[in-house]
């Protein structure tokens, strides 16, 4: 069983071998003692002296044990040649990138990715002489240069690597999602605004939301000819074109959360809750019956003739006034005869009371 695992003899300290074992050091020394025949073992001196160190060789050891040994010197050899792969570069794009946004956003070349990804994956586990054959014949088939398909190994090692890396954290396999996006180009970032430095963003947005100008809903390029001015003012670089001021408001605005605040800022509070924020809704079935009443009036179109107190006459129009109970739906009588058996609840509020009473006009 080592042979399969390896050509060489390999010999490891007692106390992995005991680990493998799971084990404890003195428990194996006690097997190792009582049964010497049962492990092959040599000393070797220590290097400041003292008791040999007990090497055991792995091949004596039980199958399960070694498979766990050469599978943890592969996950070694894997994490140096991730470490070598990514020693002095730089984060890939597609690491910090968002995977399922990109699948949607392009779709089309990580599915062309995933096709050429089974064509170049086969040169991760060649020898040198065999990946240049098969390079050569990629360059045949495909009729490309053979340095591109070199950079496509490469991209695709790195990416193995990171891919390698961010399993160790996580704990969950990312080979399938780094290895296509590495033959995919890295997307073009938009609304960088590269002409405008961050002092001309920043004085650019505190115009545009500056009390006393966006009260009165001002144009843009109002706005620019204020920041022309402020700018020479203040000795800040030379401000930029009014098409790359107006194209900066209009990616500022399209933010859910900036446009918000620009209503806010330009219609006063009253408005905003008035036509922004979310309404709640009263559950009606965890209310008593005429615990709560809604009234509505209603001005009729015709004139009447009114006797005052004072036998003043005067013109009028009615108002229709009805109410009803919340609960049941059920509108009310124009006054609330006091009859026994009369569903009012004995905790019904006072200004519920007091409206129920109004009659009629």
């Amino acid at each position: 069983m080592a042979e399969a695992y390896s050509p060489v003899e390999a010999y490891i300290p007692a106390e992995e071998a005991a680990k493998l074992l799971s084990m404890s050091y003195k428990g194996f020394m006690t097997r190792l003692y009582r049964n010497p025949s049962a492990y092959v073992t040599k000393l070797e001196p220590r290097e400041g002296g003292g008791k040999p160190c007990v090497l055991v060789s792995v091949s004596s050891l039980p199958p399960r044990a070694q498979q766990l040994y050469w599978k943890e010197q592969a996950k070694s050899l894997q994490r140096r040649m991730a470490d070598e792969a990514t020693k002095g570069k730089g984060t890939p794009w597609y690491v910090e990138a968002d995977y399922i946004a990109f699948q949607d956003l392009h779709h089309a070349e990580f599915m062309a990715a995933l096709e050429q990804l089974q064509a170049y994956r086969p040169l991760l586990s060649m020898t040198q002489a065999e990946r240049a054959e098969a390079v050569k014949r990629l360059a045949r088939e495909t009729g490309e240069t053979e340095r591109t398909i070199y950079n496509r190994y490469e991209a695709l090692c790195e990416a193995q690597a990171w891919a390698f890396r961010k399993e160790e954290e996580t704990g969950y396999g990312y080979d399938l999602i780094y290895m296509p996006m590495a033959l995919c180009r890295k997307p073009r970032e938009k609304g960088l605004f590269y002409t405008l430095t961050e002092i001309q963003r920043k004085k650019i947005a505190s115009i545009w939301f500056r009390p006393g100008f966006v009260e009165n809903e001002p144009s843009m390029k109002l706005a620019y000819q204020i920041f022309k001015e402020e700018s020479k003012a203040e000795g800040l670089p030379e401000a930029g074109s009014y098409a790359t001021v107006k194209r900066f408001i209009q990616a500022m605005m399209r933010d859910p959360l900036t446009a918000q605040a620009h209503y806010l800022a330009a219609k006063g509070a009253r408005k905003f809750e008035a036509n922004r924020v979310m309404k709640q809704r009263r559950n009606t079935k965890a209310l008593d019956v005429l615990e709560l009443v809604q009234g509505d009036g209603h001005t009729c179109d015709l004139w009447v003739e009114v006797t005052d107190e004072n036998g003043k006459k005067r013109a009028i129009r009615p108002t229709l006034v009805c109410w009803i109970d919340t609960r049941s739906r059920v509108p009310l009588p124009r006054s609330l005869p006091a009859r026994r058996g009369l569903p009012f609840p004995s905790r019904t509020p006072p200004r519920s009371r007091r409206m129920m009473r109004i009659p009629f006009r």
